[in-house]
Parts: C-alpha cells; sequence; structure tokens
C-alpha cells in the first residue's frame, strides 16, 4: 500500500462528506457530533442500547421513505447496500418490496452496524482492513466512506483516525482508485 497518502487525522478535523442529500438533513459537511449515526453509537455505548436500537430503526425507516429513488452520487440510498439487501430479503425488486421486508432488511442493518460498534470496542480499530478515504478541503477532511467507523470511534472517545487515506483533490482520487483497481485487476492469482 502506498503510504504517501496515509495521515492520522484528528476526528476534530473530520466532516461528513457534502452530497445534497446529507446537506439537505443537516449533517453534510458537519462535525461528526451532529451526525445521527453518532448519536446513536454514543447512546449505545452509554448503556442506552435498546433506544439506540429503536432511534437508528425508525431513522434509516425515514431515510429510506425519503432518498430511496436518490442516486448514491447524491448521498441517497437507490441501489445502496440497505435497498439492494431489502431486494434479498424480499425476492422482489425494492419498489414491491413490503414494509415487512424494510424493517426486517433495516432491524438487521442496525444489529450489523452495533456489531461493528463492539467489535471495535473489544478489539481495536484496524486501519489495514478496509481504508478510509478523505479529501482534504477547506482545512478538514470530508469523508468518502467510513462514516460508521469513525462516529464509532468518537462515540467510544478516540480522538485520531488512524492511517486514513487523504487526497488533496477528487481528481486525486479518482485517479489513485483507477490504479488500484488496474494493480487489483492484474494482481497474480494464487
Amino acid at each position: 500500500m502506498n503510504t504517501f497518502f496515509l495521515r492520522d487525522i484528528p476526528l476534530s478535523k473530520i466532516r461528513h462528506n457534502d452530497l445534497p442529500c446529507y446537506v439537505e438533513e443537516g449533517y453534510g459537511g458537519r462535525p461528526i457530533e451532529e451526525w445521527p449515526m453518532y448519536q446513536f453509537f454514543a447512546e449505545y455505548v452509554h448503556g442506552e442500547k435498546e433506544l439506540a436500537r429503536e432511534k437508528f430503526e425508525a431513522w434509516y425507516l425515514e431515510q429510506l421513505s425519503q432518498y430511496h429513488h436518490r442516486p448514491k452520487i447524491e448521498g441517497g440510498m437507490y441501489t445502496g447496500s440497505l435497498y439492494t439487501l431489502i431486494e434479498h430479503i424480499s425476492g422482489v425488486p425494492f419498489l414491491e418490496a413490503t414494509e415487512l421486508h424494510k424493517r426486517e432488511a433495516i432491524k438487521r442493518r442496525v444489529a450489523e452496524r452495533f456489531n461493528l460498534l463492539e467489535n471495535i470496542k473489544t478489539q481495536g480499530y484496524r486501519p489495514g482492513v478496509e481504508r478510509i478515504d478523505g479529501i482534504r478541503k477547506d482545512g478538514y477532511v470530508y469523508l468518502l466512506g467510513g462514516h460508521h467507523r469513525v462516529a464509532i470511534l468518537s462515540a467510544l472517545g478516540k480522538e485520531v483516525l488512524p492511517q486514513m487515506m487523504v487526497f488533496s483533490n477528487r481528481f486525486m482520487y479518482n485517479l489513485f482508485t483507477i490504479l488500484r483497481n488496474i494493480r487489483i485487476l492484474f494482481k497474480p492469482k494464487h
């Protein structure tokens, strides 16, 4: 892995990416403490586990109803991981899925998020497993992914995100991603 772009970033310098849907919701481009998922993780860490689950599930359901038709490049949920999980569970296209299927998928996804929190809490954060990428802008680093892991680290009281891939702009990120994908494509198979 090229370490040229790797940086330890103070969590206070990290911002949620500022895609249109996130901005509309009021947390796009904002500090971690203003993200909805941070609130749920913080409640969970402070012992309000059932309340945190209920709020997270309700929030996901509301977000799904509002953004299921908006593409991921806008911060929407169309063809995203929850959307496709609902299709997998229901066995039908998303728009034909029942409310019961949607709630089951959300329940699973929320359980996965809190399992991730428990794993990070007990085993620590392992940056080499799946790197978190961001773009430097206006003195902050805007995330391109890894929002849940960053929110969990903050809720657990951590102050630094180690070994984050930080790019100077979107072009450099896109170029690096293309080169990384080419390397993966031509990597010898064992």
